[in-house]
């Protein structure tokens, strides 16, 4: 994770770069990174929520619309039988 100075804000950033990795912003740095935490528990959120669905429509074997996250999750099932 890199905090900088990117014109007038403070970026939060982490990954490669603010293409592909996850960024926040603010006036200052504590900003920044308060801005970051919200984004990351925004998106941990979410991904408990599609895990959830995946597990729920696996289980009921209704996977009429399956993502690679739902396979993951499968195969974790199989592998391991136990679901996080």
């Amino acid at each position: 994770m890199k905090i900088f100075k990117d014109g007038n804000k403070w970026c939060v950033l982490h990954g490669a770069n603010q293409q592909s990795g996850i960024s926040a912003f603010g006036d200052s740095e504590l900003e920044a990174l308060e801005s970051f935490s919200l984004k990351i528990s925004v998106l941990v959120g979410a991904l408990k929520d599609v895990h959830s669905w995946c597990v729920g429509n696996i289980e009921s074997k209704g996977c009429d619309e399956i993502t690679p996250y739902c396979i993951l999750v499968r195969d974790r099932i199989e592998k391991t039988g136990v679901i996080k």
